[in-house]
């Protein structure tokens, strides 16, 4: 679930229960997004809608994902953004097709230094292999 879709799950129960201090307080929707954001918007949706028939109480997250079970989605607390993850794919594209054209080995020593320094800027090019690299 996205924080907006979070926004409209806090927003269908602020509207719901208008005299709740719950409902306007902003950490509890902040609450709701990070408890909430592995699970698939629709089903908590009508999830909501259920305990809003039932009960004149405002809910707690663990009151609505009652019967949920597991998340539906692992996420991958590496993964880029979706905007971000075309830009990145670009960047790895044209590294790629840069090192097709260079040499397995540099020739020169004015060379070696040039690779150096081109791979020490590398984000992949740890501490590590930076020390190993320089000795």
């Amino acid at each position: 679930m996205t924080p907006e879709e979070a926004g409209k799950i806090t927003l269908l129960l602020a509207t719901a229960y208008p005299n709740s201090k719950e409902a306007k307080n902003p950490q509890t929707a902040a609450l709701w997004q990070v408890m909430l954001e592995a699970y698939d918007y629709a089903a908590l949706r009508e999830a909501v809608l259920r305990w809003l028939s039932k009960n004149p109480y405002y809910p707690r997250p663990s009151d609505i994902l009652v019967g949920f079970g597991e998340p539906t989605e692992e996420r991958d607390p590496y993964a880029l953004p979706p905007e971000q993850e075309a830009e990145y794919a670009d960047k790895v594209r044209a590294q790629l097709r840069r090192f097709r054209t260079m040499p397995l080995e540099p020739e020169t020593p004015a060379e070696t230094e040039r690779w150096r320094r081109y791979f020490a800027k590398l984000p992949c090019f740890d501490d590590v292999y930076r020390k190993e690299f320089d000795k």
